[in-house]
């Protein structure tokens, strides 16, 4: 097994003690909710000749979140950090849910970056669901459940510049300011634009690094709401996708996927990582959304 789940089942039962696995699954209760984490072994070649060996699933139903609509959970997850809600149907319980495909060679990558950052988001969904559904959208930084709240995350400036070196070997023009990284992604009928940032703040966990990929879709675009729950869903279907840390929402402009890495969770080479994953998505989103139809473009940040 490349996900090193035996450590990941030690530090969970750590904070959950009513944790149990069989096989490669772990489940347990969490805040009214009840918490999942499964390991699938697969087999399966890209179109382009890597092999994806598992794929590793995070699930958190509550009935706190029963029946939750497409439209609230497009704002909803607007509050994402490393997981997106799901609609519930008819009266079905909500679903927060995050997913990791490992290739053959990504056993490192496995270790130091997928584990730590799929044990945090599974030691907050079961808070993030409750606060939530309770209406609760912001807290000061003793009330989360993360420590490290108001320190600033710990990414070398060094990491920007990599994703810089990136763009411009694909032709993009990628900038780097202060404590952040930008790109605009061509796409017909108009550009994508890709944002690392570690200067701004959660209004749950505090500082963090916000990842944010906004498609040229209009907010006014009939069925916004259900095409967020639509996209959500698809990520979680093919087994070559990128990372689904994170969640797509109604955001401030347009139709936007969002990541948000606490600075507890912040390990090295994450804001590179984010940055690799919001282009490969967007290469992916779009094939996807090419029967949509384009929108209008988004304004430059």
């Amino acid at each position: 097994m490349l996900f090193p789940l035996d450590e990941v089942t030690r530090y969970l039962t750590g904070i959950f003690p009513r944790l149990e696995r069989e096989g490669a699954l772990l489940r347990w209760p969490d805040r009214g909710g009840v918490s999942t984490l499964q390991v699938e072994a697969i087999d399966y070649q890209t179109a382009d000749g890597h092999n994806v060996k598992e794929v590793v699933t995070l699930l958190h139903r509550s009935v706190q979140l029963l029946g939750v609509p497409a439209q609230a959970c497009s704002q909803l997850n607007k509050w994402a950090t490393m997981g997106a809600l799901l609609a519930g149907v008819r009266d079905a319980e909500g679903v927060w849910a995050s997913k990791v495909s490992i290739f053959a060679t990504d056993q490192s990558a496995a270790e130091r970056l997928y584990a730590p950052l799929l044990s945090g988001q599974a030691s907050i969904m079961g808070w993030h669901s409750q606060c939530l559904a309770q209406g609760i959208y912001k807290v000061d930084a003793a009330g989360s459940p993360l420590a490290n709240a108001d320190e600033v995350p710990p990414i070398d400036p060094s990491e920007f510049e990599a994703a810089k070196a990136a763009d411009d070997q694909l032709g993009l023009k990628g900038t780097v300011q202060a404590g952040s990284y930008g790109v605009h992604l061509p796409r017909h009928g108009g550009a994508s634009a890709l944002w690392v940032r570690t200067t701004e703040r959660h209004s749950l966990y505090g500082n963090g690094v916000l990842s944010t990929l906004e498609l040229p879709i209009p907010l006014d675009r009939k069925g916004l709401p259900e095409l967020t729950d639509q996209l959500n869903r698809w990520e979680l279907s093919g087994p070559d996708l990128p990372p689904r840390l994170g969640a797509w929402c109604v955001g401030p402009r347009a139709l936007t996927y969002i990541s948000f890495i606490p600075s507890l969770l912040c390990v090295p080479g994450v804001a590179v990582s984010l940055a690799a994953w919001g282009r490969a998505r967007h290469a992916r989103v779009s094939q996807w959304l090419e029967a949509e139809g384009a929108g209008a473009a988004v304004a430059p940040p």
